[in-house]
């Protein structure tokens, strides 16, 4: 069944002019024209439109980063959110950070190779394909940093347990989720995993530091 434009803005909340403009990127498929003045459009747009929602809203992709993860997938708009799956690495934006190898990156940062090896056998920081990105540098000068408040390392590798915990029982979530997998289960595990999680850890951390200041 296709739908006018007046329909498609009004079921999608996407004004008139982004739509023409994701047409113009190739983000979504033009529109059948039976007639000059009748453009009609796939009812399958409006489920694009709230995928392409999703990532600006929840993960602040670009259209470069949208482009990629469409063009460089066989896109099928009934598994949109099974495809975040793979393409984790675009949300996050770290395939158009600047990437570093071993050697590079120890010239960034004042450390020694043993302990930048230290940070990461211990899950401070990660490789990605074997490469670090700007945000591991970030994250190794923040550690650094925190010497100067006297930080305990412990405080940190706690966190690190805690994460490897909940992780697992994360997968667990995931692996029932992926068993039979569709579009409405992926976008509520997402939700969970990326969106929830930070929400409800960062806000009872900030709560807590309010409580304990009065």
């Amino acid at each position: 069944m296709s739908i006018k434009m007046k329909e498609l803005t009004t079921l999608s909340g996407v004004p008139k002019a982004t739509i023409l403009y994701y047409i113009k990127e190739g983000l979504l498929p033009p529109p059948q024209k039976p007639k000059p003045n009748v453009h009609l459009y796939s009812k399958q747009s409006i489920e694009i439109l709230d995928f392409i929602s999703y990532l600006q809203d929840n993960f602040s992709c670009s259209i470069h980063e949208i482009k990629e993860i469409i063009s460089s997938y066989d896109y099928n708009v009934n598994s949109s959110y099974e495809m975040l799956l793979d393409t984790i690495d675009i949300i996050m934006g770290s395939k158009h950070q600047q990437t570093y190898t071993l050697n590079e990156f120890l010239t960034k940062i004042n450390i020694t190779k043993d302990e930048l090896q230290s940070y990461i056998d211990n899950g401070l920081i990660f490789l990605r394909d074997g490469l670090f990105t700007q945000k591991e540098l970030d994250i190794v000068n923040m550690i650094l940093n925190f010497k100067d408040f006297d930080i305990d390392i412990k405080l940190l590798k706690l966190y690190v347990k805690q994460a490897r915990e909940l992780a697992s029982l994360e997968i667990e979530m995931v692996q029932n989720i992926i068993k039979k997998p569709n579009n409405s289960e992926i976008k509520k595990m997402f939700n969970i995993l990326l969106i929830l999680k930070p929400y409800i850890y960062n806000m009872t951390t900030l709560r807590e530091y309010q409580k304990r200041r009065r």
